[in-house]
């Protein structure tokens, strides 16, 4: 046999083999990733009854699970994880302690270092879950994570902890021009703190950066916060940047204060934007008469004659 054959059958019974050997790699792949999901919804099936027992019992004993190794260790820690966000009260809080004693919540806060964004990802959503204690500084950290699956799962965790001091560090995520978060994302999370958080709102409506407060004056009108109606009555008159934002904020807070303000704005406002958003407003609420003279104009027309007058 030539030397050139001789080259090209071995060449070819090395592609045979690797193309063989990469043939059993994926089948056996496909056969253990198989297994290994039935393996863990048989265990998930019976792990997830004595879950709910333990809720049921007046005094459950913890420690049932505290010894609980590998496989099973996990599922009873992604199952608890699971439930928490779907529970209130105590039956919450005694899924929290029974992951803070099995080493859970130290063990998510370790893997928040870790280099693999799910990792982080999944470590971050337990601390948010959970609300666990001292947690926000380090959640606070991740909002600025190189992972955008991080930061965002980050910002959706800092809401769900309820710390109203979280509020600068949220809005902190609109005053940058490269925008890390998507801004709704900031808005769901900054109405997710609540009530607690309006002091905090308030105060941001007087940030250099025109998106900041114009998100903290959308997240105060659906929250109701009739005490920020006369600052968002101020920047109103006097932020033409955020005007119509904090209008619809004012139109959103029910109640006599609201109202007194939209009246305000319509006999102070120097903007026929304004004053004429303002008028849909009042007449939104039966409290703005059309004069006759405007009842047959179009919409342009009116906007012009309110602007006029």
């Amino acid at each position: 046999m030539r030397g050139s054959d001789l080259l090209l059958a071995l060449t070819l019974g090395v592609l045979i083999g690797t193309l063989a050997a990469v043939i059993g790699v994926t089948v056996f792949h496909h056969v253990w990733t198989r297994r290994r999901n039935q393996q863990e919804a048989e265990l998930a099936e019976e792990i997830r009854p004595r879950l709910m027992e333990m809720l049921l019992e007046d005094e459950p004993d913890l420690s049932l699970f505290e010894t609980e190794q590998g496989l099973r260790s996990r599922l009873i820690d992604d199952l608890a994880a699971a439930l928490i966000s779907k529970l209130r009260g105590a039956d919450r809080q005694r899924l929290v302690l029974l992951l803070d004693r099995r080493g859970a919540l130290d063990r998510a806060r370790r893997r928040l270092s870790s280099r693999r964004p799910s990792v982080r990802a999944r470590a971050v959503q337990l601390l948010g879950s959970t609300g666990a204690p001292g947690a926000l500084p380090d959640l606070v950290s991740l909002l600025r994570d190189r992972n955008r699956t991080v930061r965002e799962v980050a910002t959706r965790s800092v809401g769900r902890l309820g710390d109203p001091s979280a509020t600068c560090f949220l809005l902190a995520l609109l005053a940058t021009p490269e925008r890390s978060v998507p801004e709704h994302l900031v808005r769901m999370a900054l109405f997710r703190l609540g009530r607690p958080a309006i002091p905090n709102l308030i105060r941001e409506l007087g940030h250099y950066s025109s998106d900041v407060r114009r998100c903290a004056a959308d997240v105060l009108g659906h929250l109701g916060a009739a005490e920020a109606v006369e600052p968002l009555t101020k920047l109103a008159l006097l932020d033409d940047d955020v005007a119509m934002e904090a209008l619809a904020a004012i139109d959103r807070i029910d109640g006599p204060t609201s109202a007194d303000a939209l009246r305000k704005l319509n006999t102070e406002t120097s903007s026929a934007e304004l004053r004429a958003a303002v008028a849909a407003a009042l007449e939104r609420r039966g409290e703005f008469e059309t004069p006759e003279s405007e009842v047959a104009a179009t919409p342009v027309e009116r906007v012009l004659a309110v602007g006029n007058g």
